[in-house]
């Protein structure tokens, strides 16, 4: 016969175990949230997996409303990103398809939803940060040192990527990130 003691620990077990699957349910989906990430060519290439992550970071991402006909992912600088970025083009976040672009000045910038700044353009970081921020663009790098002037800094982890997120700065934008998003940071500041 179980004791009253015993029959209280097992609800938690089972809620902290569902509290696991559910937390990697939401690793699996933010990694890999499109059939393009889950083929095996695309874990071993860098270029496709920054722009997975990029995907699922404008999918967590709320912007102010606006009229938007489509969601911009942009990148800026070198383009290290090539067709792995062109891949993104004509899927959905929330209903608006993704238009993948590349840009050269702050101007354009501002028609973007995310601006990814590639490591090659580091040196242009602070001051398309300091442009855009009364702008409602997600600015993400992974750039050594970007988490000053970022929103999110993707770092290297082994044979994965990590990301770090400057939470004041997304704030001052005028931008929501989901709790989901904020949970697999390795860091927010």
């Amino acid at each position: 016969m179980k004791t009253t003691g015993q029959r209280k620990r097992a609800p938690r077990r089972a809620t902290a175990a569902m509290a696991i699957v559910l937390a990697l349910c939401a690793a699996a989906t933010l990694s890999f949230a499109n059939d393009e990430a889950r083929r095996p060519s695309a874990a071993g290439d860098p270029a496709s997996l920054k722009a997975a992550y990029l995907y699922n970071f404008a999918l967590y991402t709320t912007w102010p409303i606006g009229q938007a006909a489509s969601v911009a992912l942009c990148s800026y600088g070198r383009d290290d990103l090539g067709v792995a970025l062109d891949a993104l083009a004509g899927r959905q976040i929330d209903g608006k398809p993704v238009q993948a672009r590349r840009i050269d000045s702050v101007n354009e910038a501002k028609s973007c939803h995310l601006l990814y700044v590639s490591e090659g353009a580091a040196g242009s970081l602070a001051p398309v940060a300091r442009a855009l921020q009364a702008w409602p663009v997600l600015v993400v790098s992974d750039a050594v040192g970007a988490a000053e002037h970022a929103m999110i800094q993707i770092e290297p982890d082994g044979n994965r990527l990590a990301f770090a997120v400057n939470l004041p700065r997304v704030r001052s934008a005028g931008l929501d990130l989901s709790a989901k998003l904020l949970r697999l940071a390795r860091s927010v500041r």
